[in-house]
């Protein structure tokens, strides 16, 4: 069965607590927080991850178990006067329907980030130059066991459209350690599923599970970072420029003395 529009509209509401019982419009969503994204566009954050969720469940069967109608729902693409009541981004515009995927555990959350490149034995990319290379500025996640099982949900669907409900993390919220100590070698576009000390672990790759070839990659680029002040930059340096002003300073002294013998010689001459 497939919502209609209206149908559509008033199930999202519901599902983003768009506003209150009292008609005021949720944080949640004025501030941008939650929204829809792809699952097959958000990549892992991490090369690998443990079998097991901490709760003791495993992410194998988890994932397999989103395959039931209940973890999904088909609903209508909107159109854009659809949206003067609904503040929700991410949702499929056009004619034709698409899934929402209904998962037993939170929301993921995701940020755009730029993740440092990195050789297959882990070491980091260079330049020419020896600088650090990064890629391009996507959706990551540090829920990389939660991203698989909704990976796996999404590539059966496919090539259908797929959307499920995420939390967006603002930059400033995301330069914590954690973010900035990705450890994927082909930029989380695959994750190895098991213990790190296990022999062959089975790696999944979404694309390689939809029968499609592997994303072709740019090669990176370097991020310009400002030059960081000194405890001393700016103390004792004149405005016409640090070194070069004393020494402009220094030349300038020199001069003054030679002009002042000089002068002191003519007045004896002269005197």
């Amino acid at each position: 069965m497939v919502l209609d529009a209206k149908g559509t509209v008033e199930r999202l509401k519901l599902l983003f607590d768009d506003t209150s019982s009292e008609g005021s419009e949720s944080p949640a969503v004025s501030n941008g927080r939650k929204r829809l994204l792809s699952p097959l566009e958000i990549h892992f954050s991490q090369s690998h991850i443990r079998p097991d969720f901490q709760d003791g469940h495993s992410v194998v069967e988890t994932a397999a178990a989103m395959q039931a109608p209940e973890h999904r729902e088909r609903l209508a693409k909107l159109q854009p006067t659809d949206f003067v009541s609904l503040e929700v981004s991410g949702v499929p515009v056009g004619e034709g329907d698409w899934w929402l995927l209904r998962p037993p555990f939170p929301e993921i959350e995701v940020i755009q980030w730029r993740c440092k490149l990195r050789e297959e034995d882990g070491t980091l990319k260079l330049d020419e130059h020896g600088f650090e290379l990064y890629g391009e500025r996507e959706w990551y996640t540090l829920d990389n066991r939660r991203l698989y099982c909704l990976q796996r949900a999404a590539a059966a669907l496919h090539p259908q459209i797929v959307r499920c409900v995420v939390s967006v993390i603002q930059q400033e919220e995301g330069s914590c350690r954690e973010f900035r100590k990705f450890r994927t070698h082909d930029r989380g576009r695959s994750v190895a599923i098991g213990h790190r000390d296990s022999p062959m672990l089975p790696r999944w790759s979404w694309r390689k599970e939809a029968g499609l070839p592997e994303e072709v990659l740019t090669a990176g680029s370097t991020i310009a970072k400002p030059r960081r002040r000194t405890p001393n930059s700016g103390r004792g340096q004149s405005h016409s420029g640090g070194r070069r002003g004393a020494r402009d300073d220094a030349e300038d002294g020199g001069h003054s003395i030679q002009d002042f013998v000089m002068n002191a010689s003519i007045f004896i001459l002269v005197y």
